[in-house]
């Protein structure tokens, strides 16, 4: 921490993306350096850091709505356990319990547990147990484990969508240009970058603090998960 306050004064303003119990180690340094400060991603009670961040919750929620709303009655997860998730509360209790606000249950058959750093394995591994009663949708906690889960089902003869529809979480640019285009909720991470960056430029010389901002997630609806195409499929 001695190393880390001397660094900071070398430097006019810090944009600071740490979880609450990193950052609340190293708040007492940054209020002695009185440089301004301003916090990504997490909201901080500290009234002296201001936090540019998005409702997370909101945007899980989203994600449930959105399958709610293709009419999928049977529903899994591929991601991080609570234990594991490293925020609280975890994706998995969000979308749990968005699902009871439309009278759907997760399926526990078909939750499966994936680390960032080995989503094939496990992903692969628990299709091969599960690859003749898959769910009609899974809800992915991460793009990344999202788009590697349809090249493991790919591989393994599942089509996306249609043996299974995928919806996919952060919004990231190449979610767009993959086959199938991947249904996801896009997390405002340019945004929340940019007004950061305002807030520090335009940081109040009358000792004042600049505002937090909260921001809200967007729906992607593209190809792996679409209301038309199941209403299409209904029809048919």
């Amino acid at each position: 921490l001695d190393e880390f306050a001397h660094r900071l004064r070398e430097y006019d303003g810090l944009l600071m993306l740490a979880q609450p119990g990193v950052s609340h180690a190293i708040l007492p340094a940054i209020r002695a350096s009185e440089r301004p400060c301003v916090s990504l991603y997490w909201e901080l009670t500290d009234q002296g850091v201001p936090s540019v961040f998005y409702d997370r919750t909101h945007a899980v929620r989203l994600a449930a709505d959105h399958l709610a709303a293709c009419g999928y009655r049977d529903i899994g997860f591929i991601g991080p356990s609570v234990e594991n998730d490293g925020r609280n509360p975890a994706k998995l209790t969000i979308f749990t319990e968005a699902l009871k606000r439309h009278n759907l249950s997760l399926s526990k058959k078909h939750t499966w547990f994936t680390q960032i750093d080995s989503v094939r394995e496990q992903v692969t591994r628990c299709l091969e147990q599960n690859k003749k009663s898959l769910p009609e949708a899974f809800f992915v906690a991460t793009d990344i484990e999202a788009m590697e889960t349809i090249s493991v089902f790919r591989e393994h003869g599942v089509d996306v969508p249609g043996d299974v529809d995928i919806m996919g979480y952060d919004g990231l640019p190449e979610t767009s240009l993959i086959q199938p285009a991947l249904t996801s909720v896009q997390v405002p991470r340019h945004e929340i970058g940019e007004i950061a960056a305002q807030m520090l430029l335009n940081w109040p010389t009358d000792g004042s603090r600049p505002k937090s901002h909260r921001l809200e997630a967007a729906l992607l609806q593209r190809d792996t998960c679409r209301i038309d195409a199941r209403i299409d499929a209904s029809v048919a």
